[in-house]
């Protein structure tokens, strides 16, 4: 009896210490779980399950661009049988691509502006998503796959339309800045052609001046009355024997006018002969009373000497 009841007691003594030792062994960190993976995954890179593992430890970690890409490494390395790893594998690597875009935008990306580089990468995770939930789905039809697939094509219509008007505005941004150039270089070639045409009206103005006659010159009409002023005042001048015509251009004029001499244009062309005759005719009788004129005074210059030269006459005496 006493050797059952020792037996009993170290039965019990050694489970005691046995479950002590169970619940004080502490679990792994994720950051210890991810590096005994990794020391795994350098023994054997190409072990599906064990980079499948490492994806899965790295997606917990919100590492979701590394997660990827051991979840890509799997799916190359898993046979084709292993249709359950490879469904597992499709499945978790839609949903680390789907995390990797959203983790690359802000959360109101839909009322930022977002870079277009930006954008253009998140479209590129979220079609991977895509591709890869419908390989889930290929594999084995599973509702919360078709619902992931849901979302990511949704997002996917989003994100391309963000994209475009991205694009759209940049466009017309470039447009308006050409706009503005082609303005600012028109108004710069106006102002230019402005200054130009101020610097060259003051010799333009005085080659149209010269041009058209004016400055000191007279208009015809002025300059025609002023002969006719000058050409009156020499008639006026004129002696009165010299004034009157002659019995011969009496009888020249009448003697033209009786045989109906050409009027009109061949009227017009005598005129001009005429005229400059009549000029002659004026000088030369001007010169003709000045040569006169000069001739009488010398005479009674000469008679005013002669008489000064005679002696003067006694009381009662006679001249002769």
């Amino acid at each position: 009896m006493k050797r059952y009841f020792g037996l009993i007691l170290a039965l019990t003594y050694s489970a005691q210490i046995q479950a002590f030792s169970w619940f004080s062994k502490s679990t792994p960190t994720p950051q210890e779980k991810i590096q005994e993976l990794q020391q795994k995954q350098a023994e054997n890179p190409n072990d599906p399950q064990n980079n499948y593992n490492l994806g899965v430890a790295l997606y917990k970690t919100e590492n979701y661009d590394q997660a990827c890409t051991n979840f890509s490494r799997a799916s190359q390395n898993c046979p084709d049988k292993n249709l359950e790893l490879k469904k597992r594998i499709y499945f978790n690597l839609a949903n680390g691509c789907y995390k990797n875009c959203l983790a690359k935008l802000p959360s109101d990306w839909q009322k930022q502006d977002i870079d277009q580089n930006l954008l253009m990468s998140a479209v590129q995770e979220v079609k991977k998503a895509i591709e890869n939930y419908k390989n889930t789905i290929a594999i084995q039809t599973q509702t919360q796959a078709k619902h992931n697939l849901e979302k990511s094509e949704k997002l996917l219509k989003d994100l391309e339309a963000k994209l475009t008007q991205k694009k759209q505005d940049k466009q017309d941004k470039k447009e308006q800045q050409n706009k503005d150039q082609k303005q600012d270089q028109s108004k710069q070639q106006q102002e230019k052609s402005k200054s130009q045409d101020g610097r060259s009206q003051p010799n333009n103005s005085k080659d149209k001046k010269d041009k058209d006659g004016k400055g000191d010159k007279k208009p015809d009409g002025a300059q025609n009355k002023g002969d006719n002023d000058q050409q009156k005042n020499q008639q006026q001048n004129k002696p009165e024997h010299e004034q009157k015509p002659s019995n011969n251009d009496q009888q020249n004029q009448s003697s033209g006018d009786e045989n109906g001499k050409p009027k009109g244009k061949e009227k017009q062309e005598q005129m001009i002969p005429a005229k400059e005759s009549g000029e002659k005719k004026m000088m030369g009788a001007l010169l003709d009373y000045m040569q006169g004129n000069e001739a009488k005074m010398q005479k009674n210059l000469m008679a005013r000497k002669i008489k000064a030269a005679q002696k003067p006459l006694q009381n009662n005496q006679k001249p002769w």
